[in-house]
């Protein structure tokens, strides 16, 4: 219904204008845009006191599309920063291409009675080529840019042509996106090692680690270790095997996927069992959703009407489903290990579908929509030799694209993959659309690390700004891997 609702909104709060020489915004936005080097397509401005309802749909467009780094979203008449904060959240204030016009530069008076309603500027070049107004009458206009962005990822990543210009990024040091590197040895008993870790979470006050023993250790932010969570078996209060995890931190409940057995075992942040979650065994993977839900990919192969993502409330009963367009060259009958969804929670959840080039972003309603697609031209793995384990084995020589992924932390997206017999490791900054080379070779290694000279970075786990990457033991009277943790700076250097 709330999806409904505010879509609503959007039909019912746009209208199309031409705009004209009084709107007094377009010098000022035209001077800020020149005075900048990220370059915009389009501008949104969005008044804080007005048309109330023009408003509210705007604001609602700007949740579902602040990530669109060729959007520049700018509010005025803001009565109260803080409110502000509290209805959008933190991270959409803080984005990069968000802007608090807190001295009024965009609220001058220029008797434009079009000043109460949101605005888009269409930009080309720093020049506002086109307006359209949100007001009462019917229109388009957000609606119109709304199934525009429908179309395009957020972010195209073109792979073919980097790979095709003979590895042409720059190299990068860690210096170029960071100021410091902190460590944190995991501590823990000689009798209780860890082995090669595979997953990290976070919180305020700990850090979970899953390792390929199947152990996952919790320990406070110095690197202590508190306790064990779970422990593997066939008992009700055991797993068997973990095929994820996830935390939260404000319910302080750990959540581990055990999808041998389909059930979501929950337990305390202290290793208390809590109660488990018994899931449908129609499908291959899951993860935590926004609000105390979850969320697990079915494909159809499983039973179920077409490929699917399945939405959980944290009784395990199914609340929503969302369908998937099938790309054509994939078959529906045959199944292997490799048909499983990619899972990632940053600052939206993101998932991506076996053998396709997109990544999409799923907000807290279930709006779907583009996030970042790898353009991989003739280096695409095709469906025939991925989806069978002997030929993907035998044809990990040849000149295909294997197992791309990301992190994206603010404008930078880590990228790694694997082509002809290679470890690739790339950095590519969105918002000036350059590569930065960072390993080629075997073993991947990460970004040098020229500020104290320890080991080389690589991010496995992002929340906010922050990234954490994983080192083997080195100054420590612990055998046990050390994390990295580094604060990634706006302003990283080319």
């Amino acid at each position: 219904m709330m999806k409904h609702f505010f879509l609503s909104i959007l039909f019912f709060f746009s209208l199309s204008c031409t705009f004209s020489p009084k709107d007094f915004r377009i010098p000022e936005i035209e001077k800020w845009l020149s005075s900048h080097e990220k370059r915009y397509d389009y501008c949104i401005v969005i008044p804080g006191a007005g048309c109330d309802g023009c408003i509210s749909g705007a604001e609602y467009f700007v949740v579902e599309n602040y990530q669109r780094a060729n959007v520049l979203y700018i509010f005025t008449k803001i009565e109260s920063v803080k409110l502000l904060k509290h209805k959008l959240g933190d991270n959409i204030v803080n984005a990069p291409n968000v802007l608090l016009d807190v001295d009024g530069t965009f609220d001058k008076n220029g008797n434009n009675p079009n000043d109460i309603y949101p605005a888009i500027y269409n930009i080309s070049q720093n020049k506002v080529t086109d307006v359209n107004y949100m007001s009462p009458q019917n229109g388009m206009a957000m609606e119109d840019l709304k199934k525009q962005f429908e179309k395009e990822a957020v972010f195209k990543i073109d792979l073919e042509s980097y790979i095709k210009h003979g590895d042409c990024g720059r190299q990068i040091k860690l210096s170029d996106i960071t100021d410091s590197v902190t460590y944190i040895p995991l501590k823990t008993n000689y009798n209780l090692p860890i082995a090669e870790i595979q997953e990290v979470r976070t919180t305020d006050d700990f850090i979970f680690c899953l390792d390929t023993q199947q152990k996952l250790f919790c320990f406070n932010r110095n690197g202590d270790f508190i306790t064990l969570i779970g422990k593997r078996g066939e008992g009700p209060e055991e797993y068997i095997n973990i095929a994820d995890f996830d935390v939260d931190g404000r319910k302080g409940e750990v959540y581990l996927f055990d999808l041998q057995r389909h059930f979501i075992m929950v337990y305390t942040v202290d290793g208390r069992f809590s109660r488990r979650i018994k899931l449908p065994d129609n499908i291959l993977n899951i993860a935590k959703y926004y609000d105390s839900q979850f969320i697990a990919y079915a494909p159809e192969y499983l039973g179920n009407e077409r490929d699917k993502l399945i939405i959980f409330n944290d009784k395990g009963e199914e609340r929503d489903s969302i369908l998937f367009q099938q790309e054509e060259n994939i078959s529906n009958t045959k199944i292997d290990i490799f048909k499983m969804a990619t899972f990632t929670f940053q600052s939206h959840f993101l998932c991506r579908l076996p053998f396709s080039d997109i990544t999409y972003a799923l907000t807290p309603i279930g709006n779907q929509y583009k996030y970042v697609e790898f353009q991989q031209g003739k280096y695409k793995l095709p469906y025939e030799i991925g989806s069978n384990v002997e030929s993907y084995n035998e044809n990990l020589n040849s000149s295909y694209i294997f197992e791309p992924r990301f992190y994206k932390c603010q404008n930078l997206i880590f990228i790694n993959f694997f082509f002809k017999m290679n470890n690739y490791q790339l950095l590519y900054n969105s918002d000036k659309n350059v590569f930065f080379t960072v390993f080629k070779g075997k073993y991947p290694v990460g970004i040098e690390n020229d500020i104290d000279n320890g080991p080389p970075f690589w991010p496995v786990y992002i929340k906010g700004d922050r990234a954490v990457g994983i080192a083997t033991a080195f100054n420590s009277e612990y055998d046990n891997p050390v994390l990295q943790i580094i604060n990634i700076t706006l302003e990283n250097k080319e």
